[in-house]
């Protein structure tokens, strides 16, 4: 049976390529949207390779730990954090 990714789960890699796509171009404001439409691109064309979404997941795991998300594109754990 083949596994299918829910939603939940393919926002939280979206999210994490996202946040690495910004530290990548250094950190810009504003180009929240650019980021999350380059990594929904890039995670729908590498759905088939586990590893590398794995990593993108970890890599946003870590940056949302450390507070390093814009809050547009946190997950609802680093909100509940920001909102402390």
């Amino acid at each position: 049976m083949e596994d299918m990714m829910t939603d939940l789960d393919k926002d939280d890699l979206i999210r994490a390529r996202a946040h690495q796509i910004w530290e990548n171009e250094g950190c810009p404001e504003g180009q929240e949207a650019d980021h999350w439409a380059r990594a929904t691109a890039e995670i729908e064309a590498g759905a088939g390779q586990p590893d590398a979404a794995q990593s993108a997941a970890d890599a946003g795991e870590r940056a949302e730990e450390e507070g390093n998300v814009p809050s547009a594109v946190a997950g609802p754990a680093a909100r509940r954090r920001a909102a402390r």
